[in-house]
């Protein structure tokens, strides 16, 4: 069974927070049904086909890295929005994607979770070619061996291009990961309070 599965025990904050990013009434009605189909779903395979359906509708990124942060796992939307390539990225790292702004922020944000061995949510920003923004709500869990030992990490990325405004993207241009907590909804005006604490504190 592909590797999506390990990604079961995220469909709840994932559910969540598309609801956020995506707040259309007709959205909302579409995760409510299909959060209930995935509760009621008893094979892998059912389970599999709605997590890869759901993701590539709403555009969630979805990855699995070993101890050492090659990728195991990488859907398509990863490759398009956060990775910006064509090419097969499993068995690489982030750093061996040079020319893409998140690998520094990417690889610290593993090491992290790796070392606090919790769930951990930040809100990563960059400026691409042409100043193009990326805006994600990415979330990274730390990945188990059945023993309990940490073998790697997992994480889903949510775009937040429609949630901030231009004037937020006119006034920030660094490439930023900012940690923010677990169970908050972020909005236009949530995202704005949590850029202006943390611009006050660097």
């Amino acid at each position: 069974m592909p590797y999506i599965l390990f990604f079961e025990d995220q469909v709840d904050n994932t559910v969540a927070r598309i609801s956020a990013a995506f707040p259309t009434k007709s959205n909302k009605a579409a995760l409510r049904k299909y959060k209930k189909a995935f509760d009621c779903a008893i094979s892998d395979s059912v389970k599999y086909e709605m997590i890869k359906k759901a993701t590539e509708y709403f555009k969630v990124a979805l990855w699995m890295k070993d101890i050492d942060g090659i990728f195991m796992y990488v859907n398509t939307i990863c490759c398009d929005t956060v990775l910006k390539t064509k090419r097969n990225v499993v068995f690489q790292k982030n750093l061996d994607f040079t020319d893409n702004v998140f690998s520094e922020i990417c690889e610290e944000g593993d090491k992290k979770v790796i070392n606090c061995g919790h769930d951990m949510r930040f809100i990563e920003h960059a400026v691409c070619e042409e100043k193009q923004h990326i805006w994600m709500d990415v979330y990274k869990s730390p990945l188990r061996s059945p023993s309990g030992r940490i073998c790697g990490t997992l994480g889903t990325g949510i775009d937040l291009s429609s949630l901030v405004s231009l004037k937020i993207k006119e006034k920030y241009t660094k490439t930023e990961s900012i940690e923010i907590p677990l169970g908050i909804i972020l909005t236009k005006e949530k995202i704005k309070e949590i850029l202006e604490k943390y611009a006050a504190k660097t």
